[in-house]
């Protein structure tokens, strides 16, 4: 067990610092996995990928997060949201299967550490790792 000393905790249980929908959605398939669920019946509602075709012939892939008369709205990684008017869709595909990855309970744990501290400083925010940084990052 990991354990990270913090001044305190902030849970952003809607979205706005953070979308936390990878992180639920792979602790959920963690206990279904645990209790012999298919991962895929217990959190796969809301979690699927839907594959858009414009009549432009763009394709857009990405959750869907608002579906309106009107428009449609979907989130894809980094997260990038985009909004899509009815008009301008030619087809979609909504896969079966959930967003979340399969296998990161198998990865070894320092190539784990490095996902985390990837997501918590992605090299395109430019931030040099330095000890103010790190201790920003951990709260300490």
């Amino acid at each position: 067990m990991t354990n990270i000393r913090c001044r305190g905790v902030l849970f952003d249980l809607d979205g706005v610092l953070v979308d936390s929908t990878p992180a639920v959605a792979r602790v959920w398939a963690w206990w279904a996995r645990e209790h012999g669920f298919d991962p895929n019946e217990v959190v796969g509602h809301g979690y699927e990928t839907t594959e858009v075709e414009l009549k432009d012939g763009r394709a857009i892939t990405g959750r869907i997060v608002e579906d309106t008369p009107s428009r449609l709205k979907l989130v894809a990684s980094g997260p990038t949201e985009f909004v899509i008017a009815r008009i301008d869709i030619d087809k979609m595909r909504t896969s079966e299967l959930s967003l979340m990855p399969d296998g990161l309970e198998q990865m070894p744990d320092p190539d784990f550490r490095n996902l985390v501290w990837y997501i918590l400083n992605p090299p395109q925010d430019n931030r040099q790792m330095t000890a103010a940084l790190r201790k920003e990052i951990l709260g300490e």
